[in-house]
């Protein structure tokens, strides 16, 4: 016997195209499952409009989803195009989230500026004398979204950053270790450093066409950066549409796919690239 619930949507924002899944969810004896309904990759105008994110919100509020939308909410994960990344030192002397905040929006602004002030800020939490990893996005960003959302009628559940729906995806892989992940989108690399599983080093770039010759040279220079201290060389890669090219050899570095856990509705090797957007 089984129940079903309402549709879920993963709506995948880049500059450039705009990835949809919708997802059934079915209540069983065992539990949730889960399977896939629909899936599109939509092409949009990286400036299109006054905002880079402008004609991919336009995209996604045209484009027809799979099942009632009353009766569905969504999930949203912005590319590392929209994002800002930074690791917040410990300080024993902030009593609550608001000082919390605070502080990580001053270390915003150290880094990029004035501009900071108008961006809205996430801490993901660790533990009492831990470092903290902090996202920002521009406030216009989730604020168009909601309205999207608002008007389409569908619920708007999270709004989540690439980096922490990639990591969610790969969770039981990437717990308790020393190692790098890298995201790789088009134009961007996002490197992340965790020891014993603890966050200690994240830093967004541009890249090229030859990032993947690079990548030897850009992690020695990110573990410069980072002066963690660390000899970790495990290199987990997260490119799910690129998964066939060979690998940078010749290095310390000991590189590997991270592959998220296959999916019903899914094919395992068509259809990876949409399989991390399922976790979270």
């Amino acid at each position: 016997m089984s129940l079903w619930s309402r549709n879920e949507h993963r709506i995948v924002l880049h500059r450039d195209r705009v990835v949809l899944v919708s997802i059934g969810r079915e209540f069983t004896r065992n539990g949730v499952k889960r399977h896939v309904l629909d899936k599109q990759v939509l092409p949009c105008n990286a400036s299109g409009g006054e905002m880079p994110w402008d004609d991919a919100l336009k995209t996604f509020e045209a484009a027809r989803l799979n099942g009632e939308h009353r009766q569905s909410r969504a999930t949203v994960i912005l590319s590392n195009q929209f994002m800002r990344y930074a690791m917040i030192p410990w300080n024993e002397a902030l009593s609550d989230e608001r000082e919390e905040l605070t502080f990580a929006r001053h270390s915003f602004k150290e880094m990029y500026g004035s501009d900071a002030d108008q961006w809205e800020l996430r801490l993901n939490r660790s533990g009492e004398g831990m470092a903290q990893i902090a996202c920002a996005v521009d406030a216009r960003l989730p604020g168009a979204l909601r309205g999207v959302f608002g008007r389409l009628g569908i619920g708007l559940h999270s709004i989540q950053p690439h980096l922490m729906t990639a990591y969610n995806s790969c969770r039981a892989i990437l717990r308790d270790r020393s190692a790098w992940l890298v995201l790789v989108e088009h134009d961007n690399l996002c490197f992340a450093l965790l020891q014993e599983g603890q966050w200690c080093w994240v830093r967004t770039i541009r890249a090229g066409a030859e990032w993947r010759e690079d990548l030897p040279f850009l992690l020695e220079r990110e573990a410069l950066l980072a002066n963690a201290g660390t000899t970790a060389n495990e290199v987990f890669l997260w490119v799910p549409d690129r998964q066939n090219e060979a690998l940078p050899a010749g290095s310390r570095w000991r590189f590997r796919y991270l592959q998220p856990p296959p999916a019903p509705g899914l094919a395992p090797e068509r259809d990876r690239r949409f399989a991390m957007y399922l976790n979270g």
